[in-house]
């Protein structure tokens, strides 16, 4: 939920913001490419170990702030607005799971609460 005007260089993040007298700073936010990167692999490791194959499991960052400005340059990840995250979903219309393999993989997300 990070505000500002955030930028990607490929792996390398940073965010300018103003402050409240005006004065611009730059601060590190991170790296949420290669969070997300850790966090696709550990899904799906996590995944095969409930003896779900998922194959490969693309990472994505998704900004849900509206009023964050993004600048992505060589980008390592598909980095999105929440509102664009549905069609991330639909631009893998390659990638077919039976229902059952995706009720199965719900039921063991949802158990995670």
């Amino acid at each position: 939920n990070h505000n500002g005007s955030i930028k990607c260089y490929e792996d390398d993040w940073s965010r300018k913001k103003v402050g409240r007298r005006g004065t611009v700073y730059y601060s590190h936010i991170g790296n949420p490419s290669k969070q997300a990167k850790r966090n696709a692999v550990m899904l799906r490791n996590w995944l095969g170990s409930e003896n779900i194959d998922v194959g490969y499991i693309e990472a994505v960052v998704v900004f849900t702030n509206e009023d964050v400005k993004l600048k992505l340059i060589k980008p390592t990840v598909k980095v999105v607005y929440v509102k664009d995250l549905l069609g991330v979903f639909r631009s893998q219309s390659n990638v077919r799971m039976t229902e059952e393999k995706v009720n199965s993989i719900a039921e063991k997300l949802y158990k995670l609460k």
